[in-house]
């Protein structure tokens, strides 16, 4: 169980598998910080974003597709990653990587992410490739108000999250909802559970979560299959930061990176 502790503490932990001495602590107000959603004119596939801050003053990218044509054999399964480097109103992803959910790695050309505030969207260019750009929109809510309030609210946890798992590039999400007796019932979905390989990867997981300062701890999780297999699942924590809006889900005793979830919907009540 975690005692209370201060946001830039947590987050520094439970974000220390995705980047080296990883926190939100860059530019919390920025515009690229959300989750986007694009239509590939190449092949019609959806393709998706997510951008959030790390503690050097750059950010994080990843990106998922529908159908990855590098990882074509691990099934088109794959994310792609990137470093972030704000130059106005321009990301500049560096260092950019696909790894496929075979273990396979391909190093890629850069990307621009070119931010239109009168839209907002965010239009994303090739450097040295002559497909048309992919013209982002934004899926997450922007956060509003002041962080204090968002912090101090009963309901920040409440709304329904997504993200992209790095492992294999599947868009996981979760329905988080206030009980009467102070609790939270998570129920999470994803594109594959591997856990329920012979259910065809189907299956919800659920969990019962308490509130320990700024961070739920689930516990009674499981993963039931939809050929009606049931999993016990080691506990989750789920730490809010109110500068971003951010929920950052991190499995105990687990060593895969994070997850950092947006908000989908309205903002934080």
């Amino acid at each position: 169980m975690c005692a209370k502790t201060d946001i830039p503490a947590i987050l520094t932990l439970v974000l220390a598998t995705l980047l080296p001495a990883t926190a939100l602590a860059a530019d919390t107000h920025s515009p690229f910080i959300g989750f986007w959603v694009a239509i590939d004119s190449h092949d019609g596939e959806r393709t998706v974003r997510s951008i959030f801050p790390s503690d050097d003053g750059r950010f994080r990218i990843v990106a998922s597709s529908d159908y990855f044509s590098t990882c074509a054999a691990a099934d088109g399964r794959g994310s792609l990653v990137a470093t972030g480097v704000p130059e106005g109103d321009v990301l500049l992803a560096r260092d950019t990587r696909i790894e496929c959910a075979d273990g396979q790695v391909f190093e890629r050309l850069p990307d621009e992410y070119a931010y239109d505030s009168e839209t907002d969207l965010l239009v994303q260019t090739r450097v040295g490739h002559d497909r048309p750009p992919f013209v982002l929109h934004r899926l997450s809510a922007r956060a509003e108000g002041t962080a204090a309030d968002r912090a101090a609210s009963p309901q920040r946890f409440t709304g329904f999250w997504e993200a992209i798992d790095e492992h294999d590039g599947g868009r996981t999400v979760r329905s988080i909802i206030p009980q009467a007796d102070g609790s939270f019932r998570i129920s999470a979905a994803s594109e594959y559970f591997s856990t329920c390989a012979d259910a065809d990867g189907k299956g919800e997981l659920t969990a019962v979560a308490a509130v320990e300062g700024d961070t739920l701890i689930a516990t009674d999780t499981r993963i039931e299959c939809a050929d009606g297999q049931v999993f016990e699942r080691l506990p989750d924590e789920y730490a809010y930061d109110s500068e971003t809006d951010l929920l950052i889900q991190t499995r105990v005793g687990y060593d895969r990176p994070s997850f950092v979830l947006h908000r989908l919907g309205p903002p934080a009540p």
